[in-house]
This record gives structure tokens, C-alpha cells and sequence, in this order.
């Protein structure tokens, strides 16, 4: 569903063209991987379709999300305490939103990928001490900005295995398997 206004134009000799911009208001985007993964994403508001004559070169700005429940106990990695990765509160699962964002042509997009953990605790208490998760979250967030290759391998596992995976989880499969 969106809205907007689109004007189209027809020559006598048929050719056609569009020109207008539609904000998406609600709808989805099939994120389908080698025919094996078939994921919804959600589209989300402020997404824009743009277009300046052909009707297939529309620009798009697009924003999607998919969530998914997960532990959040892989991000601590080895530096963490086994009391806090066994912890109750870690081993629940919290939102997290892998992001889609769509730019350029319609038909040729440029797709990036982020992650979004929604919904945990600032704090918890491990062994009588609080334990703050947010600086952690924090942490993992910007090890995904920085590094694409593991947001990659983090947007995969949320989308294919259902949860985050540890650091270099992946790192015993071979370039061409991944």
C-alpha cells in the first residue's frame, strides 16, 4: 500500500513513461536466497518509489525488516563469563531485526544489510553483580557496521539457522560454500 501521485504518459506511437514519486505506506518484500530461503520482510514507512520517465528505471529508497527471536548469548564471545552466557535472560530470546535497505534501480538494487536487537534488558544481575548488556549490544551493533563480512554471516544465521551465531562461526567453510 502507498500513496503519492504518478503521472504516465502515452504517445501516439506508444511509448510510455512515469513520472512521480509513491511513499510506501505498509506492504512486503519476498527476500527469496538460491530458492531454498524464502523470508518476508516487512517494508517500512518513509520507503519511497521515484520515477523520471521509464517506467523501469524507477529509483527506489526502501527500507525492510525481518525479525526473529534470538539468544543473545552469541555476541558475548569468549571474553564473557560462563555464568553470564548460561544466564537466564541470555538464553531467552529478544527481537532482532535484520534491516534491508533497497537503493538505486528498481530493477538492479543495491541491497545493504544491519541488525537491530530490540527489546533487552539495560541491566541483569550474574552472580550478585549487575551486568550491563547494553554496552555489549552496543558492541556487537558496531562490529556489525564495521565488519560487513560477519554481518553477512550474522544476517544469514538470523535468517537461515533462526539465531545469531559466536564470532567466526563460520569460519571452517570454504569461500565457495559461502
Amino acid at each position: 500500500n502507498g500513496q503519492g501521485k504518478i503521472k504516465m504518459e502515452i504517445d501516439q506511437q506508444g511509448s510510455f513513461s512515469m513520472f512521480g514519486d509513491v511513499e510506501i505506506l505498509q506492504g512486503a518484500y519476498n527476500f527469496t536466497l538460491l530458492n531454498i530461503v524464502n523470508k518476508e520482510f516487512g517494508l517500512q514507512p518513509n520507503s519511497y518509489i521515484h520515477w523520471s520517465g521509464d517506467p523501469y528505471g524507477a529509483q527506489l529508497d526502501i527500507t525492510a525488516t525481518y525479525t526473529q527471536k534470538a539468544s543473545l548469548s552469541p555476541i558475548f564471545g569468549a571474553q564473557a563469563d560462563s555464568s553470564l552466557i548460561n544466564a537466564p535472560e541470555m538464553r531467552r530470546g529478544y527481537p532482532v531485526q535484520v534491516l534491508m535497505n533497497l537503493q538505486g534501480n528498481l530493477l538492479s538494487p543495491d541491497i545493504t544489510f544491519g541488525i537491530d536487537v530490540k527489546d533487552y534488558p539495560n541491566a541483569i544481575m550474574v552472580n550478585g553483580a549487575p551486568v550491563l548488556l547494553e554496552s555489549y549490544v552496543a558492541g556487537f551493533e558496531q562490529r556489525m557496521l564495521n565488519d560487513e563480512q560477519e554481518l553477512s554471516k550474522q544476517v544469514f544465521s538470523l535468517i537461515v539457522l533462526k539465531k545469531l551465531s559466536p564470532e567466526n562461526a563460520f569460519s571452517g567453510i570454504s569461500q565457495s560454500a559461502g
